[in-house]
């Protein structure tokens, strides 16, 4: 992979960058160029930066967080038991998504956080039904090690377990699922999933790595 970016904003290590055919938050290991820099993507060989991409806005995630908001969940996202750390960069981009809906209705204080800090370390179902209620166009499930991230703009979700993610679009008769992994019981899956929905449909995905910039 090879791509030239170009740099909309920046916080800490943090930068938005903008390509040829989406845009991107890319995490550096020290501080990033200046904003309106130009900058090549890539995964292989060395750079000035190294670099790992945290998040690409696509179907499920319809615009990239506020960066300041992605380092307070990066903080808060480190209380996820280790074995959904393989997803801890996806968990991160979503937790950002749901803070800054959060943020516009009430304060994002240390209280608040404090708060958070409990729900992931405790499922703590009264705060997240709180959360929720203040959360807009998303919405989080965390139950037993497996977290949900829920886009309400465009009926998508995802699930996130200690060995799989799986991504879901509904429509009124029918859903899509996206696995990262193939289950196992995949079939039955698909049998219980067909007396809710007349059309059924089961795909394979990957995902991206780290780059060097």
């Amino acid at each position: 992979m090879k791509i030239i970016g170009l740099i909309l904003e920046s916080y800490g290590k943090y930068m938005k960058v903008r390509t040829p055919d989406s845009e991107i938050i890319v995490k550096s290991d020290r501080k990033p160029p200046k904003e309106g820099s130009k900058i090549e993507i890539k995964d292989f060989g060395y750079g000035d930066l190294k670099a790992t991409i945290i998040v690409k806005r696509d179907d499920m995630v319809d615009h990239l967080p506020d960066l300041r908001l992605l380092e307070v969940s990066e903080k808060l996202s480190r209380l996820i038991p280790g074995q959904l750390q393989e997803w801890s960069k996806d968990i991160t981009a979503r937790i950002a998504l749901v803070l800054e809906e959060v943020s516009k209705k009430t304060d994002i204080d240390r209280e608040f956080l404090k708060n958070f800090e409990s729900y992931l370390a405790n499922s703590d179902e009264f705060f997240e039904f709180y959360l929720n209620i203040l959360s807009g166009g998303y919405g989080l499930l965390y139950r037993n090690g497996i977290f949900v991230f829920l886009n309400r703009k465009n009926s998508r979700f995802e699930v996130f377990t200690k060995d799989n993610k799986i991504k879901g679009l509904v429509t009124e008769k029918a859903v899509t699922l996206y696995f990262q992994r193939i289950p196992a019981d995949v079939r039955e899956l698909e049998l219980n999933l067909k007396r809710h929905f007349g059309f059924v449909n089961i795909k394979l995905e990957s995902l991206d790595g780290g780059v060097y910039v």
